[in-house]
């Protein structure tokens, strides 16, 4: 018989054999237990029938039985974890006044086990170093705990509690392995304390925590990062060797030792003349600096950690090198010679001192200049521009030479001077007219875009060694053209519309004013020109000398080569050289007085008709619509685009005449017939 509990209270087993007898008691820890037992009667009546029940064995104690009743009676609590089962001896004895009577029974308890033992981790807290970067999936620890009970009580399961808000680890419930369960980083957390909980399959279940730490050792796996990309320092060249430029930060998320950063210039000290603390970063002047030489500097500095292998970074320092007034101005020439003619007017320019200062412009201009001698008579005022002026009208006879002593100062604190002599000479006035040469102007352009440009240069002439000559033209003309008055250049602006202009152009000495014949010509090419084109090519002749020296004759001569009817035009379209070579492409169409024009073939058989004729003046290479040469089309037709670009103008410039014309391109292909 069982007992159901471990109550204090007591149960009845009835004791069955005559002799000897094994019940098996089974007693749930921690209960007591009583076992009645019952002799059946030997002796056939009275005082023979009375049984005497005692233990033999009465296990430590743990166990008494009553004597009348036969009871087992459990006298102290049961441990299973101590001891899982018990063996008992009983007796029971007869009251036979004669001969005593008495057999044993073996009785054998085993104790029940409940869930009673909590679980127990073999160690209080755990302690592991894990790399930041461990591979997720990887095992770092393994807890262990166990359970005195046996069976679904000492079946134990693990979780994390708390300290894992992250998510960066797992426990295995059966195992107990924590793995990595994502990417790792020592410098977002470098340490986590896990609380991991054991639990028993008991109900109700009965569980026990310990601490997990887990410490993350650094990789060097941030390389250093500058507190800026670029940074700017302005600094005087007259600083010393070893002053302070600047100060760089730089900063590693790397513990140390990885994160230990040393500095150095990579690029941009090509001389040495600076130096970066490799520990503090601090950047200093090496050597002499002169901002004449240099101005500024722009230096590489790299940061690099002490990993393995280590990583670097770096930063851009842009160094000015502020200026200080060191350098006086110069005189070019160092002294002047000049010119001026008697009889010119009180304010006439002698001469522009040309004065230059290699110190920074807030050092350098605006020069202040005054004449030191030689100027008693006040003949000449020097203003404030360097330009030297008549302040009296000279005479030859008078004064024939003055040397005046010049002074220049800069503009720098404190200021610097520099002295140059000028030796003026008065001379005769001017006695001869300027003469220039007549100029004629051709302008080739596409319809209504011509961007404008130099069209041409008048050349003029004066018998009067000293004369400064200049040019001008009237103010009405200036809004389609310009001319340079030092150079006699002649612009013309955009847009200029096709028909002919007269520039009212003159030249002048000072004493006297010439006029000059300047006529511009402007033509503007149609799309059917191009389709009908034919090119002369010329031996050994350039751009200039065909316009100089031949187009007008030339040009006659095509006339009556090719022209049919008086009406008929002839039109140059272009002339430019041959790449590579000596000679001369120009391309002309002939329109008919009908407006359409003529096909190139009908033009190339009048040519070569006219050809020795034409050669009269100067030498014909080739004559071609299209120049397919170095292109095999063998069955197949050849095939030529032309096309102009009106904004590459180029100018063909002589002392009587300016052609100008825009640049053409070929492009030739085999197409089927």
């Amino acid at each position: 018989m069982y007992a159901d509990s471990e109550d204090p209270g007591f149960g009845v087993v009835p004791l069955q054999g005559i002799l000897k007898l094994n019940l098996r008691a089974v007693l749930l820890c921690g209960q007591r237990l009583a076992v009645p037992l019952f002799m059946p009667a030997l002796s056939p009546a009275g005082i023979n029938r009375k049984v005497v029940y005692s233990l033999a064995d009465s296990a430590d104690g743990f166990f008494s039985v009553d004597s009348s009743s036969g009871i087992i009676v459990l006298e102290h609590p049961l441990d299973r974890e101590q001891q899982s089962s018990y063996t008992l001896r009983v007796r029971a004895t007869d009251q036979s006044p004669g001969r005593v009577l008495s057999s044993l029974a073996t009785v054998s308890i085993t104790v029940l086990d409940v869930n009673d033992n909590p679980p127990v981790f073999e160690r209080r807290d755990y302690l592991v170093s894990v790399p930041e970067d461990t591979s997720p999936g990887t095992q770092v620890l393994a807890v262990f705990a166990t359970s005195k009970d046996i069976g679904t009580n000492a079946e134990i399961t693990y979780l994390i509690r708390s300290g894992n808000e992250q998510g960066k680890f797992r426990i295995n419930p059966k195992t107990g392995g924590i793995s990595v369960s994502e990417a790792l980083d020592y410098e977002l957390c470098r340490k986590f304390y896990l609380v991991v909980e054991a639990k028993d399959g008991g109900t109700p279940a009965l569980s026990a925590v310990t601490t997990v730490g887990i410490n993350l050792t650094d990789v060097n796996d941030n390389p250093p990062e500058f507190s800026q990309d670029v940074y700017s320092a302005v600094i005087s060249e007259d600083a010393l060797v070893g002053d302070s430029v600047i100060l760089l930060i730089a900063e590693d998320a790397d513990s140390q030792p990885n994160g230990q950063i040393r500095f150095s210039i990579v690029n941009g000290d090509r001389d040495n003349e600076f130096t970066v603390d490799p520990v503090l970063g601090l950047v200093k002047v090496k050597k002499k600096l002169d901002r004449e030489r240099v101005s500024g500097y722009s230096l590489l500095i790299q940061a690099v950690d002490s990993g393995m292998p280590a990583m670097s970074s770096t930063a851009t320092v842009n160094i000015d090198i502020s200026d200080v007034n060191d350098n006086s101005p110069v005189f070019t020439p160092a002294n002047a010679t000049a010119v001026i003619q008697e009889n010119k007017p009180v304010g006439t320019s002698v001469l522009q001192l040309m004065v230059t200062d290699k110190d920074s412009f807030h050092n350098g201009p605006p020069f202040s200049f005054s004449i030191l001698s030689g100027n008693e008579e006040e003949a000449f005022v020097l203003d404030s521009d360097g330009i030297l002026r008549s302040a009296v009208v000279f005479q030859h006879t008078e004064s024939a030479e003055y040397v005046l002593h010049v002074q220049a100062k800069d503009s720098g604190k404190p200021q610097q001077v520099s002295h140059s002599y000028v030796r003026v000479r008065v001379i005769e006035e001017s006695i001869h007219k300027p003469t220039a040469i007549p100029l004629e102007i051709f302008i080739v352009t596409m319809e209504d875009d011509f961007p404008g440009g130099v069209i041409g240069k008048i050349h003029a002439t004066d018998q009067d060694v000293y004369d400064v000559l200049t040019f001008a033209l009237k103010s009405e003309q200036k809004s389609l053209f310009k001319v340079n008055s030092h150079d006699g250049k002649i612009i013309a602006l955009g847009g200029l519309d096709s028909g002919k202009y007269v520039l009212n152009v003159s030249v002048s000495d000072g004493r006297f004013q010439v006029p000059i014949d300047v006529v511009v010509h402007v033509e503007q090419l149609v799309p059917e020109m191009l389709q009908n084109t034919v090119t002369i090519r010329f031996e050994n002749v350039s751009p200039e000398d065909f316009v100089g020296l031949h187009m007008h004759g030339f040009r006659r001569t095509l006339r009556n080569a090719v022209l049919t009817q008086k009406q008929d035009s002839l039109h140059i379209i272009s002339i430019q050289p041959v790449v590579g070579t000596s000679e001369l492409d120009m391309l002309f169409a002939v329109e008919m007085h009908s407006s359409e024009f003529y096909k190139p073939a009908y033009i190339i058989q009048k040519l070569s008709n006219s050809r020795r004729h034409l050669e009269n003046a100067v030498r014909i290479s080739a004559i071609l619509e299209k120049n397919c040469s170095g292109l095999d089309c063998q069955e197949q037709h050849c095939e030529q685009g032309l096309s102009l670009d009106s904004h590459a103008l180029m100018t063909y410039s002589t002392a009587r005449i300016s052609f100008v014309c825009p640049r053409f391109y070929r492009n030739v292909r085999c197409t089927c017939d």
